[in-house]
């Protein structure tokens, strides 16, 4: 393909970088260039050795959507892949999301269809009975609706394409997003400091703001391992929902979502977190 593509990765220098840059490496489009975006004060973690289209650099700040900004302003090709350092992607990956990018409007970013590393399903399980549930309290009688932003500002997981057109949706997962480079944010769009919760939908915000779209491209995948290994008690389980709940509060004030169904939505997530297995009986 004759489109120049540029790739960015914020990382702390994680060794599953070096799969993911073999992934990419070794697909029908390789790109001309894979930009690391990572801390000064981490860049001692990269000991292994790089590929020859792989470039260092080194942001002054810490922080994922930092990181990304910076390695955004670096880049030099048709189109930027953003993506997380610890997916794999399928060998025709970048070539169908291209290829979904020339069919769309010029104010359009494309994602892949994800799926898990270790078993090959789809990463976003059919919508369980305790979903549906908390559907209606983040979306009113209008309820779960895969790929699209309720009323109070949550986001809804996806369902699996199988159809050749893409997909118009609200929102994109990070992980693999690719862009034109003429409709990059460059500057810091996420208001604290720490692990971006809820950094998908604050980026699909400024994003919409300019004018951009949102696709899913059925034809190309990328994998990972969807675990929760790093949540090893109640109590941070607990930090962790209040980082997000925070998050989305503060998004949903930003986007002019319903903040009273947000509250009410995240009041019946905990409430009916103990009785999961439960309500899936009755599904």
């Amino acid at each position: 393909m004759n489109q120049t593509i540029s790739v960015v990765i914020a990382t702390l220098g994680s060794e599953s970088l070096i799969e993911t840059i073999h992934s990419l490496n070794k697909g029908t489009v390789i790109p001309n260039e894979i930009i690391i975006s990572i801390p000064e004060d981490n860049a001692n973690n990269i000991t292994f050795k790089l590929e020859s289209n792989v470039k260092v650099i080194h942001s002054k700040n810490k922080g994922q959507v930092v990181q990304r900004c910076y390695g955004f302003s670096k880049t030099n090709s048709e189109f930027v892949l953003q993506l997380d350092d610890d997916v794999i992607l399928a060998e025709n990956c970048i070539e169908e999301l291209i290829k979904t990018m020339q069919l769309l409007p010029k104010n359009s970013s494309v994602a892949p269809q994800l799926y898990l590393l270790n078993s090959g399903k789809f990463a976003y399980r059919i919508p369980t009975a305790r979903d549906l549930y908390l559907g209606y309290w983040a979306n009113g009688k209008n309820g779960y609706q895969p790929g699209k932003v309720s009323k109070s500002g949550i986001n809804f997981g996806f369902k699996e394409l199988n159809t050749f057109e893409a997909q118009e949706v609200d929102w994109l997962p990070g992980g693999c997003v690719l862009h034109r480079r003429e409709n990059l944010i460059l500057e810091n769009y996420y208001p604290f400091k720490g692990k971006a919760f809820a950094e998908d939908l604050f980026h699909c915000m400024s994003l919409k703001r300019n004018g951009i779209q949102f696709f899913i491209s059925p034809n190309s995948k990328i994998f990972f391992d969807w675990s929760h290994s790093d949540i090893s008690s109640v109590w941070e389980d607990l930090v962790i929902f209040l980082k997000t709940s925070r998050a989305l509060l503060k998004y949903a004030i930003e986007d002019n979502k319903n903040k009273v169904m947000l509250f009410f939505y995240l009041i019946n997530y905990v409430l009916s977190a103990p009785f999961k297995n439960l309500i899936e009986k009755f599904k």
